[in-house]
């Protein structure tokens, strides 16, 4: 709820995905839901430069376990740094300490969510 109403809020009609886990863009696609214009990069063409970076309205970066824990600040600076200082970023953090978010915030995150992936089979009954 709190993802649509930032969306809405900005009168978002373009998003940048930062992401490197294909569900997290098959659930923010279903969010969006074709009212807005999305955009999919992962982190290695971020580095490669190879994303063809829209000027999106809102970034959105999704940290997982492992990215919390080597940190999110240069790479929210590496985003700022190309699309602008102003530029809104709404963090998705996997399992971030206080210290994290801090760090996300003060790196010049707009905002963030904490947020759990569960990755479950199927249970028996669904067979």
């Amino acid at each position: 709820m709190l993802f649509r109403m930032v969306l809405w809020w900005c009168s978002m009609m373009e998003v940048l995905l930062f992401s490197n886990d294909e569900k997290i863009f098959n659930l923010t696609n279903s969010v969006i839901d074709g009212r807005y214009k999305l955009t999919w990069c992962t982190y290695k063409s971020l580095e490669k430069k190879t994303c063809p970076y829209p000027y999106p309205d809102i970034v959105i970066m999704h940290f997982d376990k492992e990215m919390v824990k080597k940190g999110t600040f240069k790479t929210i600076v590496q985003v700022k740094g190309r699309l602008g200082q102003r530029i809104p970023i709404l963090a998705l953090m996997e399992e971030g300490t206080p210290q994290n978010i801090f760090s996300t915030l003060i790196a010049g995150a707009y905002d963030y969510l904490e947020i759990c992936l569960l990755y479950t089979s199927p249970s028996p009954r669904d067979s």
